[in-house]
């Protein structure tokens, strides 16, 4: 049977307030009452309740790192990386997947609210609104911080990539490559394309370039069309999209001569297109940032605000023809 501090108490004929307070190394316990605890506890071979202390002292030194799944590039680097950071920091990282369904989202987010953790890095579940249950942790003063992705009417603090200037930076690439119009493939299924849709739009409309946003249902409805052959520039999230995006439109495009830009990175030579440009994201900064905030605001207890933290691209690359 585990020992427990009551039965530290009896053999010591103290109070169990006492023993308590003499393996936490109280300064009101005498040095010689704490002794005789410790002797005893060893002797019955007590081993602490950590969880328990942890959650009367008000800290875990834990952090939940809520994401949809490891199978895209941002996760398993988020998850990889932060790991052994946050351990340099003396907490641990308790990684939990939602795989996209709300009920099991909604359900982690409870056990966060419920104080299991000292703050969470979520990367959200676009399917429900996290309102409800960001206000439960808000209350209870457990500090969230969203990853990559937010929600817009949700005031919480977001650490995510430089899109509005890596989006310019791509299209400024593909200009210099001598790109005269655009097709935009991003869209507004989350914030992240949003933000890069926006900014496509804005820089095209700033320097007079041509241009079509391409939705995914009507990825074969182009309207910039031309006899000639042309220089075009094809921008999206990512490679596959692009491709996507180009077999749909192969008899007008495959007559053209192509510049595609996107996020990451391009597997293989350029073609079809005459030259590729990529933004690799800079993840590990991403996720190392967004445990430094928590851990910041876990520390000093300083109050939430909602602050978009961006963290510029790592890196961008070219591959010529």
């Amino acid at each position: 049977m585990k020992t427990t501090l009551k039965d530290i108490a009896k053999e010591c004929n103290l109070d169990i307030s006492t023993v308590s307070r003499a393996l936490s190394n109280d300064v009101r316990v005498k040095v010689k009452t704490k002794n005789i605890v410790k002797e005893v506890a060893q002797r019955l071979h007590y081993k602490p309740n950590l969880a328990a202390r942890s959650l009367a002292a008000g800290r875990t030194k834990m952090i939940f790192l809520l994401l949809g799944s490891l199978e895209g590039t941002l996760e398993r680097r988020a998850a990889g990386f932060g790991s052994s950071y946050i351990n340099s920091k003396g907490f641990d990282l308790y990684i939990s997947l939602h795989n996209s369904d709300p009920e099991v989202y909604q359900r982690q987010f409870e056990r966060i609210s419920l104080g299991l953790t000292d703050g969470a890095i979520i990367s959200p579940n676009r399917q429900i609104n996290s309102q409800v249950l960001y206000d439960n942790c808000l209350r209870d003063d457990i500090p969230v911080i969203f990853f990559d992705q937010h929600f817009e009417n949700l005031k919480t603090p977001v650490v995510t990539s430089d899109n509005h200037n890596a989006v310019q930076q791509l299209i400024t690439d593909c200009l210099k490559k001598g790109a005269k119009k655009f097709y935009v493939l991003f869209d507004d299924s989350n914030s992240v394309e949003k933000i890069r849709k926006k900014s496509s739009i804005q820089y095209l409309r700033k320097n007079n370039v041509p241009y079509e946003i391409v939705s995914s249902e009507k990825t074969n409805a182009l309207k910039i069309q031309s006899l000639k052959r042309e220089s075009i520039g094809i921008i999206g999230t990512s490679q596959g999209k692009i491709i996507s995006f180009y077999k749909e439109n192969k008899n007008y495009l495959s007559t053209q001569d192509l510049i595609f830009a996107c996020f990451d990175h391009w597997i293989g030579s350029c073609y079809p297109s005459r030259n590729v440009v990529y933004a690799i994201q800079n993840y590990e900064k991403m996720i190392s940032t967004a445990i430094d905030k928590i851990v910041e605001f876990t520390e000093t207890k300083i109050s939430i605000k909602s602050e978009i933290f961006k963290v510029p691209i790592l890196e961008f690359k070219i591959i010529d023809s």
